[in-house]
């Protein structure tokens, strides 16, 4: 373990090899700005904080609970789960994985304008962007993107997935 501590910036890296880590555990306060890389392989859980979160996977998947954003998070193998507690409008969102479902929930009162993609996969979502199914949610075939105004609009929220589905529920 290696620990450095460079102005208001703490860097924490896990020397060993992916296959002797046991796991990571930080207690941090909620208002903590956070970047994460976690190399070849693991998993990102988060949860409880209010502020700025950069996190990157390249195996793995990434599940953050009450949460506020803004939020950049990219997995290149895994599932993105991200339950807000409420939208911060100062920063854009941005949600990507090149293989896997990106699954997010919002408050219903979110203010928001919404960019959902998906290549090889289908969009859903419960919010009044478009016709519901029988289920009560809303899949978008054809080009597998959507883009629209959640209450009238706000911050920018991009999910974007290669391969997999996307799923924007209200919460």
């Amino acid at each position: 373990m290696y620990i450095e501590i460079d102005g208001e910036v703490l860097r924490i890296s896990d020397l060993k090899s992916f296959y002797n880590r046991k796991g990571l555990t930080l207690t941090i306060p909620a208002s903590v700005a956070i970047k994460l890389q976690t190399g070849n392989l693991g998993n990102v859980i988060i949860e409880d904080l209010t502020n700025e979160l950069e996190i990157n996977t390249v195996v793995g998947y990434i599940k953050l609970t009450n949460v506020t954003g803004p939020i950049t998070a990219h997995s290149s193998t895994g599932n993105i789960d991200a339950i807000f507690s409420s939208v911060n409008q100062s920063a854009p969102i941005s949600i990507t994985s090149s293989t896997g479902m990106i699954d997010v929930s919002l408050p219903s009162n979110t203010k928001a304008s919404v960019e959902l993609g998906s290549t090889m996969g289908s969009v859903f979502t419960n919010f009044d962007l478009i016709k519901p199914r029988e289920d009560g949610l809303k899949a978008v075939g054809g080009q597998k993107s959507i883009a629209g105004n959640i209450n009238k609009g706000g911050v920018k929220i991009a999910l974007k997935a290669s391969v997999g589905n996307i799923y924007l529920r209200k919460k």
